[in-house]
């Protein structure tokens, strides 16, 4: 099966096969949410959890996922927006961060608002 994604700036279809990290990621996105807003049978899912993938995109992109993740976030009904990412610049731009860190012991450490 060939997925084929419409580039709206350019007004061409692409072959997923063909794309970028970035643009894969980009692309994952918006199933995710699109799937999100089709199982749960109202306008948007209320949980998006994007685990990685800031670092396959340019600073020009990640900055606009991270914009558009902050404004589905407030669009959400009590919902939210999980993200587990391990580049400083993408933590630093949401207000609730959580550090996780696994003891000598196996045991888990959550530190809160890092």
């Amino acid at each position: 099966m060939k997925i084929f994604v419409r580039d709206f700036s350019t007004g061409e279809q692409r072959q997923i096969e063909y794309f970028s990290g970035g643009e894969k990621f980009l692309t994952a996105v918006s199933l995710a949410v699109a799937i999100g807003q089709s199982a749960s049978g109202q306008n948007i899912a209320n949980t998006l959890i994007i685990d990685e993938g800031f670092g396959a995109l340019d600073n020009k992109n990640r900055g606009l996922m991270v914009d558009e993740l902050k404004r589905l976030k407030d669009i959400l009904q009590n919902g939210r927006v999980i993200i587990v990412s391990h580049q400083d610049d993408v933590q630093e731009e949401f207000p609730n961060r959580f550090r996780l860190n696994k003891t000598d012991e196996g045991f888990i450490n959550v530190q809160v608002n890092i």
